[in-house]
């Protein structure tokens, strides 16, 4: 399971960054979504990570606010089960996929430790990562910044 940490309780600043994985991480992603809608592995991809199980986490990254995303496929990753993220979106989203990963294994391999974290993902491999933990990557979602 990776370390995640809720923001609300710290006093101090932390590097939500310092954990990071490097350029070129393999990602690997499951065949299908929530909805068994097909994950393109090799397809440039917006990965959000949007947090746990919380029903803050779960609206934290509406899928509405990634519609307009350049990016060939979109996925909302969350460290949930899907049993918890189906009580929480009912029906599939035409453009941005929902994955649950109730182990941490690919937020752990991400390195993420904050929610939202945004990367970018081609060909399985990580490609980038949104390092300001503050806003929101306009230029990769397509939406204003937060």
């Amino acid at each position: 399971m990776p370390r995640f940490v809720d923001r609300a309780v710290l006093k101090s600043p932390i590097d939500w960054t310092a954990h990071d994985a490097k350029v070129g991480t393999k990602v690997l992603l499951p065949k299908s979504d929530l909805f068994h809608d097909p994950v393109k592995p090799m397809a440039p991809t917006l990965l959000v990570f949007a947090g746990s199980c919380s029903q803050c986490s779960l609206k934290s990254v509406p899928p509405s606010m990634l519609q307009h995303s350049k990016m060939d496929q979109v996925i909302l990753l969350y460290l949930s089960s899907e049993k918890q993220l189906k009580q929480t979106f009912a029906k599939a989203d035409p453009k941005v996929r929902i994955i649950a990963d109730p182990k941490g294994e690919i937020v752990g391999a991400l390195g993420a430790e904050s929610a939202p974290r945004f990367y970018l993902v081609k060909g399985a491999a990580l490609t980038s990562i949104w390092k300001d933990t503050l806003s929101w990557p306009s230029e990769w979602t397509g939406e204003r910044e937060k």
